[in-house]
């Protein structure tokens, strides 16, 4: 989590948004401002795999209830910022933590812009927010509270 905060710290210092949100024993980290929710999540699966994705959502929900999001990489090459290696998902997870956090920052204008609409609808999902992020149990994460780090 020291990491997360580290590497996305400008989503506080410039972009307005407020965390990491943590939630004790899940390994994601949730940022978040009026209008859009950013999640860094690491996942484990069969045989000791394990990797690192990144999620960007709007806060407001369609007619459906659903918020639309996409993945970092998908929104990435989407916005013509470069190829899909740039957002690396596999076993580094410090370093592609760190990738992650270098795409992001290269793709908030245009998140926070009038081309957000254009991409996320050509490159999206949509989702329940709780689906996605389940902030009941969210904490405002300090430095060098309990969180495990990745």
């Amino acid at each position: 989590m020291d990491q997360v905060a580290r590497d996305f710290a400008f989503l506080v210092t410039d972009w307005e948004f407020i965390g990491p949100l943590a939630r004790p024993g899940l390994y994601d980290a949730v940022f978040e401002r009026a209008d859009l929710l950013i999640r860094v999540w690491f996942w484990t699966g069969y045989m000791g795999d394990c990797g690192l994705e990144t999620d960007i959502a709007e806060s407001a929900t369609d007619a459906n209830g659903d918020h639309r999001y996409g993945g970092l990489g998908t929104l990435y090459v989407g916005a013509g910022l470069g190829p899909a290696q740039h957002v690396p998902g596999g076993r580094a997870l410090r370093k592609h933590l760190t990738q992650h956090a270098a795409a992001l920052r290269r793709l908030m204008p245009k998140v926070v812009g009038p081309e957000w609409d254009d991409l996320v609808t050509c490159f999206r999902s949509v989702a329940p927010l709780p689906t996605l992020f389940e902030a009941v149990d969210a904490y405002r994460w300090s430095p060098g509270d309990p969180v495990v780090e990745p």
